[in-house]
């Protein structure tokens, strides 16, 4: 979950900075055009910086944005959305301002089939339609400290029954609205009491009773999903960031960093933290679209540097006696075929079993 924590802290600075210093060409009087234009801007800072990165796989990034598309049309909707797969393990799925949705790929992981992905979306989609993410923004940007914990709750309500519609509405079976929340829920911790989503049992009830009203039946389409799941990434991506003897790898950009004999290294989430001679060095990768905006910085006991690969970059930071020594002991290189073949993550298996809340 710390992912998502990380992301949506975020975004909160990030909305808060859109809403105080939005971009010249939005205009506040438009309430609608006013949302896309603050979402859009600030789709552009989470995507650059990475927090929201999406999978590189245009094919399952095309299907997510089709079957998005038609739940849209279903609520009669006719404007741009946008649906992005973010690459992160962490089981999240967001709804942002401007019709754009964000959905993790350990959130798709848990799903079997096209109808519970049509549920999610759904989910986040009904947020949206229902205004919930504007109202956030004016409560923020007026500074407002007032408990909306019931409200948030009754919010997570309606965007499920918007769900269990709009999934009806475009040919799937409303039941998979209840099967991808027990999917999602499973294995999950136990909210407390400042969780915005309801009980699952109250939340399932509500659910239930608002299914009841619809016809019964629609498709499901678990071979579709199959296909076009078969290569996501479960759990985290070892491509990413990964330890391989005395040498950090980053595959993914191409670039790799041997440590002398004798460092100790470890993963510690989305990066590697290493003893080396005495200092701490940390590696992380970021996107070569972040890079350009990191300045490389240099103390007597510190050190912060970019590097860059063919596609992607990595940032080094050095604390210790003499960061500049440790750093003459680094040696910067592409990974070996060897290497990248050993990095293999897990992949999708749609037909694999899974567990169901309250499992």
């Amino acid at each position: 979950m710390e992912g998502a924590v990380v992301r949506a802290a975020l975004a909160v600075l990030a909305l808060t900075a859109c809403a105080h210093h939005a971009p010249a060409t939005c205009d506040a009087r438009d309430t609608l055009a006013f949302d896309r234009c603050v979402g859009s801007a600030l789709d552009q800072v989470m995507v650059t910086s990475g927090t929201w990165a999406e999978i590189d796989d245009p094919d399952l990034r095309s299907y997510v944005h089709t079957v998005g598309m038609r739940l849209v049309h279903a609520a009669g909707n006719q404007e741009d959305w946008t649906f992005r797969v973010v690459d992160d393990p962490d089981v999240s799925g967001e709804s942002s301002f401007g019709n754009t949705i964000y959905v993790s790929r350990g959130a798709l992981a848990r799903l079997r089939d096209e109808a519970e992905l049509a549920g999610l979306l759904g989910h986040e989609i009904g947020h949206v339609l229902a205004g919930h993410a504007h109202d956030g923004l004016i409560e923020r940007t007026r500074e407002v400290a007032v408990w909306t914990h019931d409200r948030d709750r009754d919010d997570e309500i309606q965007a499920d029954e918007l769900a269990v519609m709009l999934t009806s509405r475009a040919g799937y079976d409303p039941g998979a609205v209840e099967t991808m929340l027990r999917a999602i829920a499973a294995g999950s911790p136990a909210g407390d009491e400042s969780d915005v989503h309801p009980p699952m049992p109250e939340r399932l009830l509500c659910l239930r009773a608002f299914t009841s009203q619809l016809p019964a039946g629609g498709t499901h389409d678990a071979a579709a999903f199959a296909v076009y799941t078969r290569r996501l990434v479960v759990s985290e991506d070892p491509r990413v960031v990964h330890v391989v003897g005395t040498a950090i790898i980053l595959a993914r950009a191409g670039l790799a960093i041997d440590m002398p004999h004798g460092s100790q290294a470890e993963l510690a989430s989305d990066q590697v933290v290493a003893a080396v001679d005495g200092s701490a060095v940390i590696v992380k990768p970021i996107t070569r679209e972040l890079a350009h905006y990191i300045s490389a910085s240099s103390e007597p006991d510190k050190l912060t540097l970019i590097r860059t690969g063919p596609h992607g970059a990595a940032m080094i930071a050095i604390a210790g006696p003499a960061p500049r020594a440790t750093l003459a002991l680094l040696h910067l290189r592409a990974p070996t075929h060897a290497e990248l073949a050993a990095l293999q993550p897990q992949l999708m298996d749609a037909a694999a079993p899974r567990k169901l809340w309250p499992e």
